[in-house]
């Protein structure tokens, strides 16, 4: 197992990202995890095996004759055809350990020539719009004007099954260098199907090679691509859909175009973490060793102090860390005077008081479950929150102080996640934008 640079957290994580369930939280019952797994979609599945104690399958779906052609594109600007930056991929890079004389202080050494972003809308599907097309591109042009990467425009995918998806994905990393991906489109969080709800993810994000090759060739453990996901709720109308998605693209844009904008949060962070004393739910990990600490100034606050809550929210930190329980109802956030904050009350709050946070890590069990048990349900579920309160990314790193440090130092989202080794860990999950980044 390799630590990353400037890691001591993943000797802890189990115990600081062990979490609780509804039933726990409301009702206290034991053995309340053992429910049924029918709400998890694509999205949320890994954390709960990872950190949840619950098991899926992890048999990759069938391999299937692709069925995406030449990608289709629009908006990549006029210049002649690509130039590939050659096909070698991410490999793993090992120094020795100080502290136990082992070769397990790791990072990743990506291929440089790799630095394009895509948007990738599923042919046909709801986001197969000319006003979402428009602003995806106003999106990626304002990346590359805000000193990012270069994009290569909108990509469609004309197939139906992970395996066509990761077709399509290594095309655009071997002929246009695309290393950041946005997924826009609750079409594409659910093309993997149920097979491969844990490997789907992950499996789109190395090029030529399984992640479930890491524990024999661990160039596996490495990332070539970094994506992101822009993910409407899946039960309302098309036309609902649309606008949602519209709305939430043109805040990314107006942050990449405004720097003043982003300048209204200060470049701190407010770490939550449980009050097991004062609130439901088993103890976590309580101490700050996030790869934020020592770059970024930060304050952490128990879940329960909630007049303190206030305060430091007041001085709009850029980020906000959330190590608490949860799930796809309620997270314990402290925010409106109760341990745990239902997602109509965060809606509220955010009508009061505006976007919290630029960028925020959750920790929270069922953190990225898109799909609600009731498909009536209006409030489900926290990514659509997160989104529509124009939270620019809202992500886990699963507790990589690396990643973390990386972040902080001033890479992008994605930059950080390519740049360190994925830890054992199924996927790092990232809503919003990619190459969203805290300065």
């Amino acid at each position: 197992m390799s630590v990353p640079e400037g890691s001591n957290v993943y000797q802890e994580l189990a115990l600081r990202l062990h979490h609780i369930t509804p039933q726990e939280i409301l009702m206290n019952q034991q053995n309340a995890h053992m429910r049924p797994l029918k709400r998890i979609a694509v999205m949320g599945a890994a954390l709960l095996v990872a950190h949840c104690g619950l098991e899926l399958s992890t048999t990759p779906p069938a391999d299937s004759e692709p069925q995406s052609e030449s990608p289709d594109q629009v908006g990549h600007p006029s210049q002649p055809s690509p130039k590939p930056g050659g096909a070698s991929t991410s490999r793993i890079e090992c120094t020795e350990n100080p502290n136990t004389g082992k070769q397990d202080v790791c990072r990743c050494i990506v291929n440089e020539k790799k630095t394009k972003v895509a948007a990738i809308i599923k042919r046909g599907a709801a986001m197969d719009d000319s006003q979402i097309i428009t602003e995806a591109n106003r999106l990626l042009q304002s990346i590359q004007s805000d000193g990012g990467s270069a994009h290569v425009g909108v990509h469609f995918f004309k197939g139906s099954t992970l395996q066509d998806l990761k077709t399509l994905t290594e095309r655009l990393y071997d002929e246009h260098d695309v290393a950041y991906i946005i997924y826009i489109g609750y079409d594409l969080v659910t093309t993997a199907g149920t097979a491969g709800v844990i490997d789907g993810i992950g499996a789109l994000s190395v090029v030529r090679k399984s992640s479930e090759e890491a524990d024999n060739n661990r160039d596996a453990e490495c990332r070539d691509i970094a994506m992101s996901w822009v993910v409407p709720p899946g039960n309302v109308s098309d036309r609902t859909q649309r606008q949602f998605v519209s709305n939430v693209l043109r805040q990314y844009t107006r942050y990449h175009d405004d720097r003043a904008l982003r300048a209204q949060y200060n470049n701190t962070y407010l770490r939550i973490f449980h009050d097991d004393a004062e609130c439901e739910g088993d103890p976590l990990y309580d101490e700050d060793d996030t790869g934020y600490r020592g770059v970024l100034t930060g304050v952490n606050l128990e879940n329960s102090d909630f007049s303190s809550l206030q305060s430091a929210l007041r001085e709009h930190p850029r980020l906000i860390v959330s190590d608490v329980h949860g799930n796809s109802d309620l997270q314990g956030l402290g925010l409106t005077g109760e341990c745990y904050t239902s997602i109509s009350d965060y809606d509220a709050y955010v009508t009061e008081h505006g976007t919290p946070a630029l960028l925020w890590e959750t920790g929270s069990c069922e953190a990225f479950v898109v799909t609600p048990d009731d498909p009536k349900d209006p409030d489900c579920c926290w990514p659509q929150a997160y989104q529509r309160s124009g939270v620019w990314a809202y992500y886990s790193f699963l507790g990589n102080a690396g990643m973390q440090k990386r972040l902080a130092e001033g890479a992008t989202i994605g930059q950080a996640i390519r740049s360190m080794p994925y830890q054992g860990q199924y996927q790092y999950f990232v809503i919003g934008d990619i190459t969203a980044h805290l300065h």
